[in-house]
């Protein structure tokens, strides 16, 4: 079993996040979906790959940029655990909307992940995060989330959170400054 992980994560939290659960199951190869411009379709796995993706939660939604440059792998019914960190608030419809996207481009979505993490934008809410409490929780799941893969009849459908259909998305009424 090869173990990838796929995540969009310009701030590094995400990334924090994956290498933590994916570690568990082994030494994972990193694949960064947030550069512009790569060919992000010469990415294929196989159904024995587990591939652990992960975004960020942005207004509750998975970015864009991330569905869009996610979309371009040959995903092949390799294994995913989809993953979505929130700054330390909430993820509404985004972990729902990871897991469905995945699964129309491939993937056999056997476990879901919301996780924690330093918000982007507002840096105060969730520093620090993931934390020591969060990385053995994370941990803890990962182990979890072994077992599942070994026995493949216990990836029939599960429940995730979010509505469908997905919240409309917002951008926060701020703008960046030079100060």
């Amino acid at each position: 079993m090869n173990v990838y992980t796929l995540s969009f994560s310009p701030t590094g939290g995400t990334r924090r996040i994956l290498n933590i659960l994916a570690g568990e199951l082994g030494k994972p190869a990193e694949m960064d979906f947030s550069l512009p411009g790569k060919n992000y379709g010469m990415y294929r796995f196989e159904p024995g790959d587990v591939c652990f993706i992960g975004v960020p939660s942005f207004g509750g939604r998975v970015p864009g940029t991330a569905l869009e440059n996610l979309s371009k792998v040959r995903a092949n019914r390799a294994a995913a655990v989809v993953v979505v960190s929130y700054g330390n608030r909430a993820y509404e419809d985004a972990l729902l909307e990871l897991r469905k996207a995945m699964e129309q481009r491939g993937f056999r979505v056997v476990a879901a992940v919301a996780a924690a993490a330093r918000h982007s934008i507002m840096r105060q809410y969730g520093a620090g995060r993931p934390d020591d409490s969060d990385r053995r929780e994370l941990k803890a799941m990962a182990e979890k989330i072994r077992k599942k893969l070994l026995k493949p009849e216990s990836w029939k459908d599960f429940f995730v959170p979010g509505r469908y259909p997905y919240r409309e998305y917002r951008t926060i009424p701020m703008t960046p400054g030079d100060r």
